[in-house]
């Protein structure tokens, strides 16, 4: 018996052999982490520790999980919070945000700013309790609809270059920053902080009563709004903030208006409404400017008007139209004036009112005061009409007038004389 020589390994055909079974088994491993992510996602714990990290950076967003998509990375549920410890629930809400990122700067990836492209089908909204108890959960401006976004984040900024969404029938566009430097204090300053920020629910009351008035607005055209802002974590007082609105076509009651615009800022805590103009095709219009303090609500507005009498009164409550018609008393042609509201919390502005009324007409029973001119004042329950002139059937007429709404005793002293005989 003899023994068979063993031939030598040729490692070269071997190797020709086992590098593409290895190419194979990397790309078969890269497959199947990359089908992990897409279907499954990160681990849980690993999940977990980039929400810290995240949260530690500066960015109030919470979210549940992390998959890979076909758009960039997918946060399930992802939250953001306000700085109220009363709001348990999340002021924004997705159930899939989806994030592209990427470095600024490759070269220096320890220390670069990072870029983000951000979007969202459905985004739910809560400002607050507020809100919660206005709006119903089907209102159009309890969500946000696709809503995309172009920004660049830092240790402690971020500044949104380029942002759109639908909200509320209206488009909008934004950019601005926000400074995140004041999110590394201690937790007993931010309570601090907090407690000292009554605006907050202010803030959700008018939010909300807005919203509500605002969705029952019907537009041939969807609305534009800009926003610019600039806002401070560590100084939430010192926000600000840019709006301005334009708008075509505006259907209300049963009346059309051609346009709507209007220019908004927020700055120290105040609101300055510098224009709000609604204005008719043939050159006559409605302008309201003024002012208000978010803390305590102390408002000041100021309208001019050149609508006619019907424009006017189509903007009317349906209980206000009806008391006119209940009163005989109807207005025709022209109402000019100049009028200021307040200073007054908002919900009182009415109650105090100074009101030049330039040109106007009116007729009750046999009786047509046209042209007519006077000073409007109320201040509480007392009224009073100083300065009255008039033309009343065909003659001249003067006079004052006061009320008392709360007792509603009245005085009056007219001098006139028109046809078919002296008044007064």
């Amino acid at each position: 018996m003899t023994d068979k020589k063993q031939r030598p390994v040729d490692h070269r055909k071997v190797s020709r052999h086992l590098l593409p079974l290895a190419g194979f088994a990397l790309a078969f491993s890269f497959l199947l982490v990359l089908f992990a992510l897409f279907v499954i996602g990160l681990p849980e714990q690993l999940t977990q520790r980039i929400n810290a990290q995240v949260l530690k950076a500066g960015i109030p967003l919470h979210f549940d999980s992390i998959r890979l998509s076909h758009q960039g990375w997918v946060l399930g549920n992802a939250r953001i919070y306000s700085a109220s410890p009363d709001d348990l629930k999340p002021m924004l809400r997705a159930k899939k945000l989806y994030v592209l990122a990427w470095p600024a700067d490759w070269k220096n990836l320890s220390r670069a700013n990072w870029n983000f492209k951000v979007y969202v089908k459905t985004l739910a909204v809560s400002l607050g309790q507020s809100w919660e108890n206005t709006l119903p959960p089907t209102h159009p401006f309890r969500t946000v609809h696709r809503l995309k976004a172009s920004l660049t984040a830092g240790p402690e900024f971020v500044t949104v270059k380029k942002a759109y969404a639908q909200w509320g029938e209206a488009e909008i566009r934004a950019h601005g920053s926000v400074s995140l430097s004041g999110r590394g204090k201690s937790k007993q300053s931010a309570d601090k902080l907090r407690k000292r920020d009554v605006s907050l629910p202010v803030f959700s009351s008018v939010a909300a009563e807005t919203a509500d008035v605002l969705s029952r607005l019907q537009f041939e055209q969807d609305p534009q709004i800009t926003l610019d802002f600039n806002l401070d974590s560590a100084h939430p007082d010192q926000a600000v903030l840019d709006a301005a609105l334009s708008a075509k076509g505006l259907l209300w009651n049963g009346h059309r208006y051609e346009s709507l615009s209007g220019v908004l800022n927020c700055l120290n805590r105040q609101l300055t409404l510098s224009s709000l103009e609604l204005a008719q095709s043939d050159g006559s219009r409605l302008t309201l400017y003024g002012t208000s303090d978010i803390a305590d609500g102390e408002t000041t507005l100021s309208a001019t008007n050149t609508l006619s009498v019907q424009d006017l009164l189509a903007l009317l409550p349906e209980k206000k139209r009806n008391a006119l018609t209940t009163s005989q008393a109807y207005p025709s042609g022209r109402f000019d004036f100049i009028a200021q509201f307040g200073p007054a919390p908002v919900k009182q502005l009415f109650s105090k009112i100074t009101m030049d009324v330039q040109a106007a007409g009116i007729k009750r029973l046999d009786l047509t005061l046209d042209p007519l001119t006077f000073r409007l004042i109320r201040n509480g329950d007392q009224l009073t009409l100083n300065d009255i002139q008039a033309n009343a059937n065909g003659g001249p007429l003067s006079g004052n007038f006061s009320l008392d709404l709360g007792s509603k005793a009245w005085s009056a002293e007219v001098q006139a004389q028109c046809d078919p005989g002296p008044v007064g």
